[in-house]
């Protein structure tokens, strides 16, 4: 789903790669009739970080061990990672009723609720078939998973301005509407350069951790980052009534907390709880939950026993994309009364 962290770290040997998936969404999102094309292309075609394409081919020149095999099979997998990523960003933004995303106007501002859902679900089913073209094995991963991302946002929605929301039921949800999709990204890029199911089973699991971290630190910059920094209000989540993390655990020790999420919320009120929560040492305890399942990443990658210079593209690029917590706590010290 949606995230901030989005900052698109390279790796130079998989440039080659991701400038061919970059055309193949190009060639994508310009294909078909004008209706539809110029909806598509709006959000596929553009200027996007391409994190989960990036993940796919990390993980496939990982297992492939700088081998050519399955080289264009994977570049069709990425492209399918992104447009999956792209077409659950239309459905976002018509939930979320948001003007804008990235600094312009977002799919359903420009051509409508109906156009941003029915091109949401064209550039999903597009994805599934490029998958599908992949193999039966490879379909029914990317149905589960697509499952799982359901299942996560229908128990949040459901969930919204639950003030007694636990611990135990966001880390499901994140597990599901974030961490699945990434974790696919890492499996099917790794099917298809090698049929271990070690080193498979292994890349899923690194996949899935960095998805929990990555969720894990967009969270807390909804709460501490600007603005200017995010491309869109901060506070979000809040005034939609999603509890995430920080909340829950500042919840749990201030009832004044509890006491401003009961009432109508306005901006300053959403300002005056980000402070609250950031006071109640949420964030950091957050962040160091997000830099346990980094750690735990590396570690699936580790004992597969490659060498640090096969490794190090993969870890390298978990911990760069996510916003280094230095930054973070700064972004919340900045808000501290």
């Amino acid at each position: 789903m949606k995230s901030q962290t989005e900052e698109g770290v390279g790796v130079a040997s998989s440039d080659a790669s991701l400038t061919d998936v970059e055309n193949r969404l190009l060639e994508i999102s310009r294909s078909g009739r004008d209706d539809l094309r110029h909806v598509i292309g709006y959000q596929v075609g553009g200027r996007r970080r391409r994190v989960r394409p990036r993940l796919t081919l990390l993980c496939h020149q990982f297992a492939a061990d700088g081998a050519e095999k399955g080289r264009s099979r994977a570049i069709e997998a990425a492209t399918a990672m992104e447009m999956i990523h792209v077409g659950t960003l239309y459905h976002d933004d018509v939930v979320d009723q948001a003007p804008s995303r990235h600094g312009r106007g977002s799919v359903n501002q420009l051509w409508g609720n109906e156009m941003a859902i029915l091109a949401g679900d064209y550039i999903i089913l597009h994805a599934i078939e490029l998958v599908a073209r992949l193999g039966q094995e490879e379909a029914c991963l990317a149905a589960r998973a697509g499952r799982e991302m359901c299942r996560g946002m229908v128990t949040e929605t459901a969930g919204r301005h639950r003030l007694d929301r636990t611990a135990e039921s966001y880390f499901e949800v994140i597990g599901e509407k974030t961490a699945a999709l990434l974790s696919l990204c890492c499996e099917l890029g790794t099917m298809q350069a090698t049929k271990d199911p070690a080193t498979r089973a292994a890349l899923a699991r690194f996949g899935w951790h960095f998805g929990m971290a990555y969720q894990l630190v967009d969270d807390v910059l909804d709460l501490t980052a600007s603005s200017v920094q995010l491309g869109k209000p901060v506070g979000k989540d809040l005034l939609e009534g999603i509890f995430t993390l920080p909340v829950i655990r500042a919840l749990q020790r201030d009832g004044a907390v509890r006491e401003h999420l009961a009432a109508p919320l306005c901006e300053e009120a959403v300002d005056n709880i980000r402070r609250m929560v950031i006071n109640s040492g949420a964030v950091e305890e957050t962040l160091a939950i997000a830099e346990q399942h980094l750690c735990d990443a590396a570690d699936a990658v580790r004992r597969l026993g490659r060498s640090p210079e096969q490794a190090g593209p993969l870890i390298d690029f978990a911990r760069e994309t996510i916003m280094p917590d230095g930054e973070l706590r700064r972004c919340a010290l900045s808000l501290r009364p």
